[in-house]
Parts: C-alpha cells; sequence; structure tokens
C-alpha cells in the first residue's frame, strides 16, 4: 500500500516539475522575444519634418507633427509597430485573400469578402476624396517599415481561383 503511494506521489511530483520547467521556459522565451522601444530618437526616409512622439504611461502614443502627411506617416509607423500582423491580416481578409496565408479553410470566406467587393468599394472611395485627402492618404500606409515577415511576403498564389488585388 504505501509502495503504491509513493509511487503516485513520484508521478505527480515529476508532473508538477515538468509544468514548471515548462511554464519557466515558455516564459523565458516569450521575456527574450523582441520589443518595441519607446524611447530615443529615429530617422526615417518620408518625412517632411520632425514629429515627436510621447507614450504616456498607460502606452498611449500621442503624436505632434508639423502637417497631416507626417502625422499620418507617423500614425502608421506607429500602429505597425504595435500590430503588424493585424494590419496584414486584415488587408487580406479585405481583399478576400487570406487563403493565401491560411490556406484552404479559408477560401470560403475569401469568395464571399470578394462578392463583397471591400477592394473594390475602398478604391472607388479614395476616388471621391477631397484633394486635401488624397495628399494625406498615402501617409499612413507609407510609414510601416518594410519587415521581411509582413503576412504579404509570405503568400502564394491564391488558390480561390481569384486574381490576387494589386495596390
Amino acid at each position: 500500500m504505501k509502495s503504491r503511494k509513493a509511487k503516485i506521489g513520484v508521478i505527480v511530483l515529476g508532473v508538477v516539475l515538468a509544468i514548471i520547467i515548462v511554464a519557466a521556459v515558455a516564459l523565458s522565451v516569450f521575456l527574450r522575444l523582441p520589443h518595441p522601444s519607446y524611447t530615443g530618437t529615429l530617422t526615417m526616409d518620408g518625412l517632411m519634418a520632425a514629429v515627436e512622439v510621447r507614450t504616456d504611461d498607460h502606452g498611449v502614443p500621442h503624436i505632434f507633427a508639423q502637417n497631416e502627411a507626417d502625422l499620418f506617416f507617423a500614425q502608421g509607423f506607429i500602429t505597425a509597430r504595435e500590430r503588424m500582423f493585424q494590419m496584414d491580416l486584415t488587408r487580406l481578409a479585405g481583399r478576400g485573400e487570406l487563403s493565401t496565408l491560411l490556406g484552404d479553410k479559408t477560401l470560403k470566406k475569401d469568395r464571399f469578402f470578394k462578392t463583397l467587393g471591400f477592394y473594390r468599394a475602398s478604391e472607388a472611395e479614395y476616388a471621391n476624396l477631397s484633394p486635401e485627402a488624397r495628399t494625406c492618404a498615402p501617409s499612413f500606409p507609407n510609414g510601416p517599415p518594410p519587415l521581411p515577415l509582413r503576412a504579404s511576403t509570405m503568400t502564394a498564389p491564391s488558390p480561390c481561383g481569384c486574381a490576387p488585388a494589386t495596390g
């Protein structure tokens, strides 16, 4: 009877130790992942004047720019710094091209989004923008740096039989 309880105790202890070791390794890996820098100075091509970004105690960035084009450029950079994968995933979803990244599981959704025509509608809306808005509109997507691991660089030809959107 005692040896059976001892075996169970050793097994439980081994499982608990294994869980602790796995948790410690996972925490170590997570803490070593690159984190964005919230201090310092960056020099970037594409800005017309100096832009200041102050991040408050809650992690909310406040952008101070001398013109709207630089403001939207900085906003695009800051948004990409925090949410590049989400931005790329949303872009692919709006174009009906999720399957290029996620495979056959999203073909039905891609066809649905292509049918809805979000990308075509956004192109039509862009044509209706005021001249001022048209000047600033390209600044936001120009802000994100061209990272090698953006979802758009990992895509394959569209398996849904639809031509990928351009631009």
